[in-house]
């Protein structure tokens, strides 16, 4: 059997910004980036008889460093990320039914396929100290990982 790995993550999210196609109209080249690492190799999954696949969905936050109260703050970055979690599994969805029509509304259904969603809130920060706004777009983000398992 072999095994194929495809990883995309798209950094940009606005403060407040949770909406993946919001990002895709802005920056198009994060748009077509994504295609190419994740859409793409879905729709080839689905058009390849006998292969199975896992796809890893996770949406991230900044840190919500308004209140210095820990506890306040972890469920603002928790919904932070679940909404952004959501709109890319929307969007994922969206982009595949565009090349495939046949799609199921859920990957889930299928059965060789699998997708798991992970709502991380800022517990995995690419910039822990941000010292300014581009440090912190970089924390907000979705990250996709899709294994590949052909026979």
């Amino acid at each position: 059997m072999d095994l194929y790995i495809y990883e995309s993550t798209i950094q940009g999210f606005r403060d407040g910004e949770f909406d993946l196609a919001a990002l895709f109209n802005r920056v198009p080249s994060e748009r077509e980036k994504f295609i190419n690492e994740i859409i793409k190799p879905i729709v080839q999954v689905l058009r390849t008889p006998n292969v199975g696949a896992a796809l890893t969905v996770a949406g991230h936050a900044d840190r919500y460093d308004v209140i210095n109260d820990h506890k306040q703050c972890l469920p603002v970055e928790r919904t932070a990320s679940e909404k952004r979690l959501t709109s890319a599994l929307a969007q994922i969805h969206y982009l595949v039914k565009q090349r495939e029509p046949s799609a199921p509304a859920d990957l889930n259904t299928l059965a060789y396929f699998d997708v798991n969603q992970r709502a991380a809130g800022a517990s995995n920060l690419e910039s822990p100290n941000p010292a300014s706004e581009t440090e912190r777009l970089k924390n907000r983000r979705i990250q996709a990982r899709l294994l590949v398992y052909i026979p």
